[in-house]
């Protein structure tokens, strides 16, 4: 059986059995035949890369014929219900489908992205996106965006902008060295791992709960406004400034194996619990209601010593909880 008719084959079945999922990976395909708009009524999910996911599992598809190969996805505009779309280790540079509302792409590390266009998806909701070919990226004005994965060898530059619904962010891209982040209203969690960023600087995002950074050469870390954080984890990272705005919600706060030369926190929470161990810093500055903490400079291999003071009563212990 030639791969064209294994491929009709898989057509004729999912339009016989009216099945919502089609499973066209590894097929050599350079296009959809004809007979995949048959399906428009009914196909929900459509596989065309080599992995896809199925009750939260990466399954890998069952045809073993060659990877597929598209200039662009212009032919799924007729497949008006398509909401779940997979192109994992496919070699493919402009995605265009106003219907899709889950995409994930896996860019051939041999094959260089050269417009990856999202903009006609505006009913995406889920967008995982692994491409080791890309520098530069712009994601913006996706109004049903909820969660966004990144994960990119090469990728330096991150814009992102206009993502009213998105409340799960994870960047993970080592040559990264600068995320622009605006509008993003709804944000929840946000995780980034990126080696090469120097600076972060996270403004008018207040629903942001939980907060995690692993950066080696983070120099200034600037956080304001985030009324609603919980959770503030930048472990690992060697931050030199770390500054802080009222961040009224805070409980748990981890700095462990960070360089600082200077942390400002104002206003900390009563009930924070705070973790600083293998910490070098020669400023550290926490301030609530009742107390001002100021730490002297720590020497390698000797006692840290420290002092506290009161504005208001000399030698009251704070309330929150300090672990070095």
């Amino acid at each position: 059986m030639t791969t064209s008719q294994q491929v009709l084959q898989l057509i004729h079945q999912v339009a016989e059995h009216q099945s919502a999922f089609l499973d066209l990976g590894n097929c050599a395909l350079q296009s959809l035949p004809k007979e995949t708009h048959t399906l428009a009524p009914h196909l929900k999910k459509l596989n065309l890369g080599k992995w896809y996911i199925d009750t939260q599992s990466w399954i890998e598809s069952s045809s073993k014929i060659a990877s597929n190969c598209f200039s662009n996805l212009k032919f799924l505009q007729s497949l008006h219900n398509l909401s779940e779309l997979y192109l994992c280790e496919n070699k493919i540079s402009n995605v265009e489908s106003h219907s899709l509302s889950q995409l994930y792409k896996n860019n051939d590390s041999s094959h260089q992205i050269s417009n990856l266009n999202l903009s006609s998806l505006k009913n995406l909701e889920i967008l995982f996106l692994n491409a080791n070919r890309i520098t530069n990226l712009e994601i913006k004005d996706l109004p049903k965006l909820k969660i966004l994965v990144l994960v990119a060898e090469d990728l330096t530059n991150v814009d992102l902008e206009n993502l009213p619904e998105l409340n799960t962010l994870i960047i993970s891209a080592n040559q990264v060295t600068k995320i622009k982040i605006n509008q993003l209203h709804k944000l929840k969690e946000f995780y980034i791992y990126a080696n090469y960023l120097t600076n972060v600087v996270l403004q008018q995002i207040p629903e942001v709960r939980s907060f995690y950074l692993e950066a080696e050469k983070i120099s200034n870390l600037q956080l304001e406004n985030c009324k609603s954080l919980e959770i503030l984890d930048l472990h690992t990272s060697k931050a030199t400034n770390i500054t802080f705005g009222q961040l009224p919600s805070l409980q748990e706060m981890s700095l462990v194996a960070n360089q600082l030369t200077n942390l400002n926190m104002e206003e900390v929470p009563d009930s924070l619990s705070l973790e600083m161990k293998n910490t070098r810093y020669t400023n550290l500055q926490l301030i609530n209601k009742q107390a001002v903490i100021p730490k002297q400079a720590q020497k390698p291999k000797e006692e840290q010593t420290s002092i506290v003071e009161n504005d208001q009563r000399v030698g009251q212990t704070p309330r929150f909880q300090l672990s070095i």
